[in-house]
């Protein structure tokens, strides 16, 4: 096994720590404690977008489907974006949803559909079930 890797470039552009990066597509997303997601070309690495939206440190991003990302955060909320876009969709913050920073998010699918599964610091799980 050849374990040795080439060193090609290192990228600036959040200005607080980084928590989650995720691949859609040809682009890079990525959240970081600055409250922003920005979205790079994953094969120059020039910076796409600033999304801004979420009030709180961004922890985790989620790739749908259906050309949707969604992102959790300290501010307790799930936002809905199109990777495309780059536009705001919905969000996930209801009554019924966290009480404490959403930290991660994961994707189940299975015969019955898909559903969204978040995680909380507020020791809880919530089970979504996306309308794209």
């Amino acid at each position: 096994y050849n374990t040795k890797m080439k060193f090609i470039n290192m990228l600036e552009g959040h200005t607080k720590l980084i928590n989650c990066l995720l691949a859609v597509d040809t682009n890079v997303w990525s959240c970081s404690n600055d409250n922003t997601i920005k979205v790079w070309n994953g094969t120059t690495g020039e910076l796409l977008k600033t999304i801004e939206g979420h009030t709180g440190k961004v922890f985790s991003l989620l790739y749908t489907g259906n050309n949707n990302v969604w992102s959790g955060s300290w501010d307790k909320s799930i936002l809905i974006w199109n990777v495309k876009t780059f536009k705001l969709l919905g969000e996930n913050g209801d009554e019924n949803g966290h009480k404490d920073a959403v930290s991660c998010m994961e994707l189940v699918v299975s015969k019955e559909g898909k559903r969204i599964w978040s995680g909380s610091w507020d020791q809880s799980l919530c089970i979504w079930s996306p309308s794209d």
